[in-house]
């Protein structure tokens, strides 16, 4: 014996119809795309037409693609373009943090270098990437040189670095002592090679 009865399961079926207001909106949603459709159709049509028509003018250039964006380097963030500001003494801001401690700051970038310059000399670069490298007399020995470039981007930093410490009277004297005592080394080798 069930307990439901006809009309319970016809009650059940006329909520589930979907009401008039419903059945308008799905006929308007299948007219509309069928508008489209037919949109697409006529667009296609003319746009065939319009390719037999031409055949005989010169075609018009399309435009220039747009420049592909830089990649940008995951060991220092730097784009090439922006890394070429590295190369160029004149970008960097210097200050003094200590005796013979210097920051180089390259103004494009923003990328940052420490400088520890040495007897006027030698030069302990930490660059941008946190890496040390010593140069002598202002000339380095990374990679980047290595693999025959001209100048490097510790180079950069340390002559930047050197035209402040230049204009120290303290570092002055301390140049004009390194300067005799290298005019005393020449004038003693000719001597030691005639012996």
């Amino acid at each position: 014996m069930s307990v439901y009865t006809d009309c319970d399961w016809d009650a059940g079926f006329a909520a589930m119809a979907p009401s008039p207001a419903e059945v308008e909106a799905e006929r308007l949603y299948w007219q509309e795309l069928d508008r489209q459709e037919h949109y697409a159709d006529h667009l296609a049509a003319k746009a065939e037409q319009g390719a037999d028509e031409s055949d005989g003018e010169p075609e018009v250039e399309p435009a220039p693609a747009p420049r592909k964006r830089e990649r940008i380097a995951a060991y220092d963030g730097l784009t090439k373009s922006e890394r070429q500001a590295l190369y160029v003494p004149e970008a960097y801001r210097v200050e003094r943090t200590g005796p013979i401690q210097f920051r180089a700051l390259n103004v494009p970038t923003g990328a940052e270098f420490t400088v520890s310059v040495i007897f006027g000399r030698f030069a302990r670069v930490t660059s941008n990437t946190g890496r040390e490298y010593l140069l002598h007399n202002g000339a380095c020995c990374c990679a980047h040189k290595q693999n025959g470039a001209t100048a490097c981007k510790h180079e950069s930093a340390t002559a930047a670095v050197m035209a402040v410490y230049r204009q120290d009277p303290i570092f002055a004297e301390l140049d004009a002592e390194i300067a005799r005592r290298k005019a005393e080394r020449e004038q003693q080798s000719p001597a030691l090679k005639a012996a």
